[in-house]
């Protein structure tokens, strides 16, 4: 956040959007309208942190996270573990969620919006939009069954 003030990355690009959402920082950068020069004052910004934050690329932007930050994998264990259960849905749509995609045990369903070339995930959607009615066909089965399984 002190980065975002400190090198002025709001007035670089009224098309760059800043989110902070208080334990990571994300960078959108869809709607660039001069995106070398965003991205180049972007890239001068991040190299001047220290220490320097875990960055996550995505298809329209950056998260910015600390070092020491657990990233997503270590959060669905922990909710899975709570939860007490063995199975998991989890859908991503970018590079920052092929790691649970292959380390995902069998139980999981694992879904890539987009198909990526190289993607680890079970099953792919081919939009966003396509997720409601993906999750009611699951929740049909489901209801069918007369019970979630563990």
């Amino acid at each position: 956040r002190q980065m975002v003030d400190e090198h002025g990355l709001h007035k670089v690009d009224p098309g760059l959007i800043i989110a902070d959402h208080g334990c990571s920082l994300w960078l959108h950068y869809r709607l660039l309208r001069d995106r070398p020069r965003a991205m180049a004052a972007i890239e001068r910004a991040l190299g001047s942190l220290h220490p320097a934050p875990v960055i996550v690329g995505a298809r329209s932007g950056i998260n910015l996270l600390p070092p020491d930050a657990p990233g997503k994998r270590t959060a669905l264990r922990t909710v899975i573990d709570h939860a007490s259960r063995r199975t998991a849905l989890y859908i991503g749509e970018d590079e920052a969620d092929e790691q649970i995609f292959k380390d995902a045990p069998e139980s999981w369903l694992t879904v890539r919006i987009g198909r990526g070339k190289d993607s680890a995930a079970r099953y792919f959607l081919h939009h966003q939009f396509e997720v409601l009615e993906c999750l009611r066909f699951l929740i049909t089965l489901v209801n069918r069954r007369g019970m979630l399984a563990a």
